[in-house]
C-alpha cells in the first residue's frame, strides 16, 4: 500500500515534511477492531492505543508545590489511581503506530490522508498539531534524521520496571 500513495504538495512543502516523529519510551498497547483501511501498512495494526503512565504532580514555585501538594492528598482521600490511562482514538492512534522514527512527517501525512480523506483536513496542520501535543506531554520527539533505535519504542515496554500489569478487562495487547 505504501508504494501506492502519491506525495501531498502541501505536506512535502511542510516545515516538518523531513523530520522524523519517533515514540519516546512509553508504555502502550493496542485494543479494539483492526481497521480494514489500514492493510498493507508495515507496522501497523489499525486498532486504538492506549497509553498507560504515572500521575505526575505540579512541581515548582510556591504555588505550583501547594497545589501538587493538596493534588496528591486528594488522590490519596479519594483513592483515585496513581497510573492513568490515556486512550487515544483512530487518527492519533494511527499517527502513534505510524511514529516510529523511520517514516517522515510528510509520508505520515500521506497515510493519514489515504486513510481518513475529508475527516483529517488539512492533514498537515491537524498532524503537527497533535504531534506538538504529544511532544508536550514527553511522549513524541521530532528527530532532523531517521531513528536508529537508540530506545525501545514498541508496545509493553515500560522503562521504569514499576508499572503495574493492565486489568484484563481493558483486553489490551502489547506482544
Amino acid at each position: 500500500m505504501e508504494e501506492e500513495l502519491e506525495k501531498l504538495p502541501e505536506a512535502t512543502g511542510h516545515k516538518l515534511a523531513e523530520k522524523y516523529p519517533v515514540r519516546l519510551p512509553v508504555w502502550w498497547g493496542r485494543y479494539g477492531l483492526t481497521k480494514s483501511e489500514t492493510e498493507g501498512i508495515v507496522g501497523v495494526t489499525g486498532k486504538n492505543v492506549m497509553i498507560r503512565h504515572f500521575k505526575v504532580y505540579s512541581k515548582g514555585g510556591i504555588l505550583k508545590n501547594t497545589y501538587g501538594l493538596l493534588e496528591k492528598l486528594l488522590q490519596k482521600v479519594m483513592r483515585a489511581p496513581n497510573v492513568l490511562r490515556r486512550p487515544l482514538y483512530e487518527m492519533n492512534s494511527l499517527l502513534w503506530e505510524l511514529s516510529d522514527g523511520h517514516r517522515t512527517f510528510s509520508e505520515i501525512c500521506v497515510v493519514l490522508d489515504s486513510v481518513f480523506q475529508e475527516d483529517i483536513a488539512p492533514v498537515q496542520e491537524r498532524t503537527a498539531m497533535s504531534i506538538k501535543k504529544f511532544e508536550s506531554l514527553g511522549m513524541m520527539f521530532m528527530l532532523d534524521s531517521e531513528f536508529e533505535d537508540e530506545w525501545e519504542t514498541n508496545p509493553g515496554f515500560d522503562m521504569t520496571g514499576k508499572l503495574p500489569e493492565p486489568e484484563e478487562s481493558l483486553e489490551l495487547e502489547w506482544d
